[in-house]
């Protein structure tokens, strides 16, 4: 697939020898007309093929990491918030927290 392609040469290539964590994190363009179904596909794509961690994980709006005892690490899908929710009912099935209010 040209889009693996274009993943793994423009994205995973250069961070092949970073020597640290990885986050990866969705944004507009992963929110297109196909997802959920390519926001997975991607998620599942790079977390195969490398090192990092997709967060927040299935498409869902936050999630949060302990580092440490004193540390936490709060990622928030801003898309997910702008998102048309009346385009697809199939959004959020993953997810805790499934409607804006609640977020």
């Amino acid at each position: 697939l040209a889009a693996e392609k274009f993943l793994r040469e423009h994205l995973l290539k250069p961070l092949e020898n970073f020597n640290g964590n990885v986050i990866f994190t969705p944004g507009q363009n992963e929110w297109n007309e196909s997802a959920p179904k390519s926001l997975d596909d991607l998620e599942s794509f790079l977390q195969d093929n490398s090192n990092g961690k997709f967060l927040p994980d299935d498409g869902c709006p936050v999630e949060d990491i302990e580092i440490n005892e004193n540390t936490a690490l709060i990622t928030v899908d801003s898309q997910w918030y702008l998102e048309d929710w009346d385009r697809n009912s199939e959004f959020n099935q993953e997810c805790d927290i499934r409607t804006k209010e609640r977020f």
